[in-house]
């Protein structure tokens, strides 16, 4: 005689999949977190070092969002951060790599983008934001202010160093 168990485990994987997710994405904009931004992120760059190819990472920190979560509350607040991470997605590759990483802090690891490209990409994500804000009918208009690095070829940086440049280059152009 045989003995067989069949089990259903199709909730089970379900389940995993659903608490995966959680584990990589932010709740609030459905972008990467921390933990799931240096997952992909130190994936592509191995694979964009291996392949010689060029890759931009941009921080971006949304200015003023403590006198907008003050002045209109945190639910204007959390509306204007799922209106950056809208426009992100929609300035970006679907192929490059957006976390919302920390706070009204994001980032952006374009993969295969020549450092030449940087003020390009900026600018398009900048208006994008403007025209959002007018198309939303804020009582302001969302700003950000960009920090890049990049990492050239076969160039050994990490993305941790990658990530401290990009963040210095940031707060120096919120000085200025």
């Amino acid at each position: 005689g045989a003995f067989l168990v069949v089990r259903d485990i199709t909730s089970y994987k379900a389940m995993q999949e659903d608490l995966l997710f959680q584990a990589l994405t932010d709740e609030l904009t459905s972008l990467y977190n921390r933990r799931g931004f240096k997952i992909m992120a130190e994936q592509e760059l191995r694979h964009c070092q291996r392949l010689d190819t060029d890759v931009v990472l941009l921080s971006i920190d949304i200015d003023a969002f403590k006198v907008i979560n003050d002045t209109f509350g945190h639910g204007e607040g959390d509306r204007v951060l799922r209106l950056v991470a809208k426009t992100l997605r929609s300035s970006f590759r679907s192929t490059d790599i957006i976390a919302r990483w920390g706070g009204d802090e994001f980032l952006v690891l374009a993969l295969d983008a020549p450092i030449g490209t940087v003020d390009i990409l900026t600018d398009r994500f900048k208006q994008s934001l403007v025209d959002i804000s007018r198309t939303n009918a804020l009582p302001f208009t969302i700003e950000v202010t960009v920090g890049c690095s990049s990492r050239e070829g076969k160039t050994l940086m990490s993305l941790e160093q990658m990530v401290q440049h990009a963040d210095r280059a940031m707060y120096a152009n919120k000085r200025r």
